[in-house]
């Protein structure tokens, strides 16, 4: 079975340097070596930052993040992977005997290039291992990439650039220009990873916009430090969705208090080293202790002495032990660590590091912020939970910021049983904090004076979470680009262009993650993606009945009916549980609502086009048949939207000119007039009209109660617009409509500009 999609990926691209001469110099055993180490080392790095292999094309190998799983940073992913080869390629090369003449030519010279972007992803490893296929611009681009890189270096393009700017260093950007792409290209050579000391350090620096509301917050997080430096240890968990401003918040409240000779220490927990034992002490205690990789092995043993000594910590055991958890080559040589067990080096750095932590509180108050919690290995959070505990006589505040945890897992309940512990829950803002936000970013990005009904949009489509909101900001006004477009009204294209590509690898990730334990098509995730063809709220009724007409597509199976209710409800409590969905109604038919409009664009935007037409058509039938127990005109308008979406242009057509006559009946005149303007768009698309519009119901006819109490500019502009729609349909039914409502200007449409009044008459007769 296929399984297709489309989603953002970064696709990384390596080749060999000279790979011919190097099959000239090597005898084809000692060549099948060299290729097949160089295979390995790819194989083996992307696997450690969470990317696949998607094919071998010569000594060329194309490898892919963001698929089957997608990670929130994909592009840095990918990047430290370029990198990361190149450096371990590098390794072994020094390695070699470079006296010898085999070893010489067996050096491997790489070239790697990376580029990001929206591809139609077809897997069918299923049957072919070699199976899978990125169909887009990206695998094509990052090949060309690899061909203008130097030897030993990466390449990415501007989208890559753009998205990993604040975890990488760059080289000046270049233009360059390559086969088959349009215009010149620019691109960058990454050289290294950045220093920041977390996450939103890395990537917000210099960039905040407005702080606004979580006033009690902020006077929570100030009293709770007054008590601190009272000698009243406290812990402080913050909780809150992706980009709902945890992290803002705590850089807020820290900016607050001003330097009052506090030492604050910076863990940031990474899914990388989720498996890594202690890895956010190591960074924070190497950047501590003031460690440098430039420095000698002397010097570093030398930097922890001191470290220790000034906080009166001497034991035999503390530099070997500091050594070894800041990753020091001196550690394997110091003997003292070979007569412990493993279990015992892990509980005697635990209790080294908590009682530096002390030691320093006694000379100063300690801020001790932890990012991202969720991500934290079992001893970063044993040590937490120890170092809460001992603190609770001492100078020391914890901070932890996390997102929730799935049911049924309590990964810090440790921490919240503490009896020093605050909790602090941030939820999304009201609209009119939104809309302060939005205005804050366009002051920034230039447009000051942003329209109205745009900040209106965004702060409806954002749902009040601080992340969204600011990227969608700077993605409509980047999109703007002249700033004379600001003063057009505000549009929504296809649900790919409306998320921010900044935000596609997360939300990608947020309902990948739905389908990790489930098999088949009919996982959480393609629920999900079925109800979002519905709209952003859709009735279960509905859902369920669409399931049963949705059987056949490019990647659709069907299931069974005894099988379908029960499929639907473990996936929809599912949906719940991952907040993606949420009931806003309680009845017998109850109603839900993907909780965030991006997230609903998302689960859209990734499934591939024939899907959609398909679960449009069938969802089209359903909805023809339920209007055929109510009011037609009622639902002309999503029926209309349906079957645009089905690739039925004609009958939207149809439907649009029934939704401009219900308006017109409701004396709505400037929406009357967009329905039909919509309708003469579609129409003018048909050739005339296909059969499935002339073999449809004809539109309600009789007198046009709208143009009774209108002045007669308005009705005139609306019937002109009405009546070359009908034309343009040019069904026998719509004629018939057109002469019995409009005749004389019927007439007048109908023929040639030339024609006489007599004969206009003629045909009005």
């Amino acid at each position: 079975m296929n399984t297709s999609e489309r989603r953002q990926v970064s696709v990384v691209f390596c080749d060999i340097v000279q790979s011919t001469a190097m099959s000239c110099a090597l005898e084809p055993e000692d060549l099948w070596a060299v290729i097949n180490r160089y295979r390995e080392t790819v194989r083996n790095t992307v696997r450690v930052f969470g990317g696949i292999i998607c094919h071998h094309k010569g000594d060329g190998i194309l490898c892919c993040f963001g698929y089957p799983a997608s990670h929130e940073d994909n592009a840095s992913r990918a990047v430290m992977a370029a990198l990361g080869v190149l450096a371990r390629v590098q390794q072994e090369n020094h390695t070699e005997d470079s006296d010898d003449d085999r070893s010489e030519g067996a050096r491997l010279r790489l070239r790697v290039g990376v580029a990001t972007g929206e591809v139609a992803i077809v897997d069918n490893r299923a049957d072919d291992p070699g199976g899978l296929e990125l169909l887009g611009p990206a695998p094509s681009l990052a090949a060309r990439l690899q061909t203008g890189a130097g030897q030993n270096m990466a390449l990415v393009d501007e989208t890559t650039f753009r998205l990993t700017r604040n975890d990488f260093r760059f080289t000046p950007a270049r233009t360059v220009r390559f086969k088959g792409f349009p215009g010149p290209m620019t691109v960058y050579q990454p050289l290294g990873q950045t220093c920041g000391p977390t996450r939103f350090e890395r990537c917000c620096a210099g960039s905040l916009t407005d702080f606004v509301n979580r006033a009690h917050e902020q006077a929570l997080l100030c009293e709770t430090w007054r008590r601190t430096c009272m000698g009243q240890g406290q812990l402080v968990l913050v909780k809150g969705d992706a980009g709902i401003g945890k992290s803002r918040l705590v850089r807020h409240f820290l900016e607050g208090i001003g330097d009052d000779g506090r030492r604050e220490i910076q863990l940031q927990c990474s899914a990388l080293h989720a498996r890594t034992a202690l890895h956010p002490f190591a960074v924070a205690f190497t950047r501590l202790i003031g460690l440098r990789a430039t420095d000698t092995q002397e010097a570093m043993v030398h930097c922890l002495r001191a470290f220790l000594s000034e906080l009166g910590i001497r034991d035999g055991y503390s530099v070997p032990l500091l050594a070894r958890l800041v990753n020091l080559p001196a550690a394997q040589c110091l003997p003292l660590l070979n007569i412990l067990t493993h279990e015992d080096i892990g509980q005697r750095t635990t209790s080294l590091l908590a009682t530096c932590l002390i030691a320093m509180s006694r000379r100063y108050p300690v801020i001790l912020v932890a990012e991202d919690l969720h991500w934290a290995d079992t001893a970063t959070l044993k040590l937490l939970e120890e170092l809460s505990s001992a603190a609770t006589d001492g100078s020391v505040m914890i901070i932890a910021t996390f997102r929730p945890h799935p049911p049924g897992e309590a990964p810090l309940a440790g921490l919240e049983a503490a009896r020093n512990c605050q909790s602090v829950t941030l939820d999304r803002l009201s609209r009119s904090h939104s809309a302060r936000i939005v205005s804050s970013v366009a002051r920034r990005a230039g447009a000051s004076r942003l329209p109205g009904d745009w900040i209106t949009r965004i702060v409806e489509r954002s749902d009040g979470v601080p992340l969204f909101i600011e990227e969608l900001t700077r993605t409509v006004i980047d999109k703007a680009g002249d700033r004379a477009l600001l003063a057009q009204p505000f549009a929504i294209g296809k649900p790919s262009d409306n998320i921010p590509e900044t935000l596609r690898d997360s939300l990608s990730a947020r309902l990948d993650r739905l389908r990790l334990g489930a098999a088949g098509a009919h996982s959480p995730k393609w629920v999900a993606q079925v109800a979002a063809c519905i709209g952003r709220e859709f009735r279960k009724t509905t859902l369920t009945r669409l399931f049963e007409k949705v059987g056949v597509g490019t990647t659709i199976v069907p299931v069974a009916r005894t099988d379908l209710a029960h499929m639907l409800e473990e996936a929809i409590e599912r949906l719940v549980e991952a907040d993606i969905i949420c009931p806003v109604t309680c009845d017998q038919d109850i109603t839900y609502r993907f909780k965030h409009a991006l997230v609903h664009d998302a689960a859209y935007a990734g499934l591939w086009r024939e899907d959609k037409r398909h679960i449009h058509a069938r969802l089209l039938e359903l909805l023809e048949e339920k209007a055929k127990e109510e009011t037609p005109d009622t639902t002309a308008e999503l029926l209309a939207h349906h079957a645009f979406k089905a690739g039925q242009p004609d009958t939207a057509a149809r439907y649009w000119l029934a939704a401009g006559q219900r308006a017109a009946v409701r004396s709505d005149l400037r929406e009357a007039r967009a329905c039909y303007e919509e309708a003469l768009r579609l129409a003018r698309r048909t050739a005339g009209g296909s059969a499935t519009a002339r073999s449809g119901a004809a539109p309600r006819t009789g007198p046009d109660p709208a143009c009774r109490d209108k002045p007669r500019g308005v009705h005139e502009e609306r019937t002109a617009i009405e009546m070359e729609a009908l034309i343009a349909l040019g069904t026998v039914e719509m004629m018939e409509t057109l002469r019995k409502r409009h005749p004389v200007s019927a007439a007048a449409a109908l023929c040639p500009s030339g024609a006489v009044g007599h004969e206009r008459s003629r045909v009005a007769h």
